[in-house]
């Protein structure tokens, strides 16, 4: 059997996971379930994926979800070395260091416009945004991507929460029992999406 391999520009898979997104949301939408009982939540790369996929649905006149938990998101891909805690937390990061950062966006975006809200989404109108929760680590350098972006929630009226830990890693609730915090952080989720989607059917 004849082997091939076919391989996609930088544009087509930014393109793809979006479309992706947006196709899986719309299906969803299709079987009937009510947006106000869908919650988002997407950490590190999948955050920065759950708000290019706000900007489609808000493009399509789609109804938003209940809310969203953002966790570590990438919401800047223009100047890698652009906002502050990409240089302080550049050696205190254990995950993502800024030098591999620096590498996977170059791979990830090649010469995209890398200004576009849907790849660099602090750029996007927040405008309408549905309530966000965010969680993020002092320690990591993607952590102002995460406060500039709820700050930019807030001032677009959107009720933001933000959740800054100390000394704990990139994306930390995703680490299961590894760390003590990771309970808690999950209970305030927990807390977060059912106050949002209590009492809607």
């Amino acid at each position: 059997m004849e082997r091939r391999t076919y391989y996609r520009s930088s544009a087509e898979l930014i393109r793809d996971a979006l479309d992706d997104c947006e196709q899986a949301y719309s299906d969803i939408l299709k079987l009937g379930i009510n947006p106000h009982n869908i919650v988002l939540l997407g950490d590190s790369a999948g955050g920065n994926l759950v708000f290019g996929l706000l900007q489609r649905i808000a493009k399509r006149n789609l109804e938003m979800p209940c809310c969203v938990i953002p966790i570590s998101p990438v919401t800047e891909l223009s100047r890698i070395h652009g906002l502050p805690s990409r240089a302080q937390r550049r050696h205190s990061d254990p995950l993502l260091p800024i030098s591999a950062f620096a590498s996977l966006a170059e791979s990830y975006l090649g010469g995209q416009d890398t200004s576009n809200p849907e790849i660099s989404p602090l750029y996007m109108d927040c405008t309408g945004l549905p309530p966000m929760q965010f969680f993020v680590s002092d320690n990591e350098v993607l952590r102002d991507d995460t406060v500039y972006m709820a700050k930019r929630c807030h001032a677009a009226g959107v009720l933001t929460e933000c959740h800054l830990w100390s000394t704990l890693p990139h994306a930390f609730p995703l680490f299961g029992s590894m760390f003590s915090e990771v309970g808690d952080a999950h209970d305030e989720m927990i807390a977060f999406a059912t106050k949002h989607l209590t009492g809607i059917i």
